[in-house]
């Protein structure tokens, strides 16, 4: 079974934008993903890749235009600019390490929290809406945001951040499969080609 390494941050709204499609992809595939959340602005840095609040005023513009043309294509109806947005992500991502952890899909939990950023405009900074959204799918959410403090926690959360900066990540969601990099939800449908076909991974090609 072909397996696909899923980097991201459910700070993300690319990630929110893809998160249907890309679980839908990995359906029909019977692809095994492994959740990979990451400290997003470690990576930037490690990148020189600029925060969004520090990009050209023409880029940030831009943005806005793929976030509509984006919500539009996937049949999605969300706030550009929520209001508790954005807001300390780390217990939230390292909620669905915990879930990986136990043996459980995050992907419900992430959903929850997801509609919940992009849609609903709840305020995630508030612990209690977090431990409220992992219980609203089915999950123990006091246990889970605990767990999520825990040191063997973070400890996989600084790996995995590690990993992505080796990996060459430099933005979310980024999936790799059979070591090729695919940067963005726009790139989805590349990836399933990828493992409809069975071909192997590309590799970079550099002059000479």
């Amino acid at each position: 079974m072909a397996e696909v390494d899923y980097y991201f941050t459910l700070l993300s709204p690319w990630a929110y934008i893809g998160h249907d499609a890309f679980h839908q992809a990995m359906e029909r595939t019977g692809t095994t993903v492994n959740y990979r959340p990451i400290n997003l602005p470690q990576a930037f840095e490690a990148s020189d890749t600029p925060m969004l609040g520090n990009r050209h005023k023409t880029r940030q513009d831009y943005r806005t235009l793929e976030l509509q043309r984006w919500g539009v294509k996937r049949g999605l109806s969300f706030n550009y600019w929520p209001a508790h947005w954005p807001f300390p992500a780390a217990n939230a991502d390292k909620m669905v390490i915990s879930l990986v952890q136990n043996g459980e899909s995050p992907a419900a939990f992430m959903r929850e929290v997801f509609t919940g950023i992009w849609e609903r405009e709840t305020n995630f900074a508030d612990e209690s809406a977090l431990v409220s959204a992992a219980d609203a799918v089915g999950h123990n959410g006091a246990t889970l945001l605990e767990q999520a403090k825990q040191g063997e926690i973070e400890k996989i959360y600084a790996r995995s951040t590690k990993d992505a900066i080796e990996m060459g990540v430099f933005g979310v969601p980024a999936y790799f499969y059979d070591g090729e990099y695919f940067w963005g939800q726009d790139r989805i449908e590349l990836l399933e080609d990828a493992l409809k076909s069975g071909r192997p991974g590309f590799k970079c090609v550099y002059p000479g």
